[in-house]
Formats: structure tokens, sequence, C-alpha cells
């Protein structure tokens, strides 16, 4: 990939899905130049619908930071997750105040970072990835994603 503008504005299309069979994180990064970077990732524990949104966030974020972002504008369908960043919602759940603190922590090591909540529809290339990464080698996040955030 090109080397980016660091001071560009990136964006982060995240989605997270929790079924029956598992669990799983789409990311889709998007360069201040336009180049894209796709990134599934099957979670190995069980996860709620929404750990699996809020491991999805952090994924994106972290993908971002390693790819040398400073700034960045995720995108987002999950109404509660987006609220709750927001501050619009209280965090009432003791295993996503975890989440939502590990992005608060995440989110200070980068210049800007803004959050918009956007219709599912609108977030059809993230939803796009899961068929994609059936024919990908997988990589399988052993553990919550959250507890990577608090280890750099």
């Amino acid at each position: 990939m090109p080397e980016a503008e660091p001071e560009g504005m990136w964006k982060v299309f995240v989605d997270g899905s929790a079924t029956k069979q598992g669990s799983g994180v789409d990311v889709l990064l998007v360069s201040p130049q336009g180049e894209m970077i796709q990134l599934s990732i099957q979670l190995s524990f069980r996860a709620s619908n929404n750990e699996a949104e809020y491991e999805s966030l952090l994924a994106g974020l972290q993908a971002a930071k390693r790819m040398g972002a400073t700034r960045v504008q995720v995108h987002s369908d999950s109404q509660l997750v987006s609220q709750q960043i927001e501050g619009n919602f209280k965090v009432k759940n003791d295993r996503l105040r975890r989440y939502a603190e590990a992005f608060t922590k995440l989110k200070a090591e980068f210049t800007e970072v803004n959050l918009q909540k956007i219709p599912r529809a609108d977030n059809s290339k993230v939803d796009e990835l899961a068929i994609i990464a059936s024919s990908l080698t997988e990589w399988v996040a052993e553990e919550s994603i959250m507890q990577f955030a608090f280890i750099a």
C-alpha cells in the first residue's frame, strides 16, 4: 500500500455479528487516498451482538493505528454502541462498560476520533466482508480484542 498521509482523515467502517454458529467482526479501512483494507476476524469466544459490535469498533481503531492513522471517522450501524460512546445512553452492563473504557483509552492515542451512526444499508461494504471471509484464511481471536487495547 502506498504511504498514507498520516494527518489525513481515515474512514473506518465496522460491524460485528453474533449468531448461534459464532461471532465475528468486519472492518473496512479507507485511507485518505481512497485505498481500502478489509479485515475479517472470527471470534473464538461467545460474544453477544453488542459485544461483537464493540469488538469491531476496537479492532477498527487498532487497525487504523497500525496503519499510522492519527485522525479517523468511524462508521457503525450499532445504535447502542454509538449512543453509549457519545454518552447519550448509560452503560449498565459491566462487560459493555469495560468495552467503553477500552474505547476511551484507545481513542486517546489518536488526534481525532469521530463516531458516526449510519443506517445498516449504508454499511453494506462491511457486510459483504462476511461473504469474502468465508473463502479466506481466517485469523481467530482467542481473547477479547478489548484486552489487547489495555496492553498497547
